[in-house]
């Protein structure tokens, strides 16, 4: 039997960051649900039994820690990795605190967005097989 691709849902309201993660994701040949907000994010969550999350953790209505937050609340494991702008470590540590996995700091360097994903799903699930190119440019 042929395990399923890896697949992450990634969840940034800004047009141009969700279209540059999920160009980087796809052409390390990780599948990937690109979404617009967190109330989506956790619709593919249910939907789609993801490898991991990424969320902007500022977005209008359902953000970034409310995502996190519901994930917590529902028994789910899928590691949870936050984007931010902001240069508060507060934030950071908050997010961290609240069970984040990770938080990437807007602007993101590809190597780090791709080290730190493989890192959460290797974290969360030792067994699971990396795509080579991902392994490959992360180092994972």
């Amino acid at each position: 039997m042929q395990s399923r691709g890896l697949r992450i849902v990634v969840a940034e309201d800004d047009e141009d960051i969700r279209v540059l993660v999920e160009r980087i994701f796809a052409h390390v040949g990780v599948e990937v649900t690109s979404v617009a907000d967190g109330a989506s994010a956790l619709l593919a969550l249910a939907e789609e039994a993801p490898d991991c999350l990424v969320v902007d953790l500022r977005m209008p209505d359902v953000d970034g820690m409310d995502v996190l937050d519901e994930t917590g609340r529902s028994g789910s494991t899928v590691p949870v990795v936050l984007l931010t702008a902001s240069v508060e470590s507060e934030v950071e540590v908050e997010a961290l605190a609240a069970g984040a996995v990770a938080v990437v700091r807007k602007p993101f360097q590809t190597k780090v967005l791709l080290t730190v994903v493989a890192r959460a799903i290797r974290g969360a699930q030792p067994d699971r097989e990396l795509p080579p190119r991902l392994v490959e440019l992360a180092g994972a």
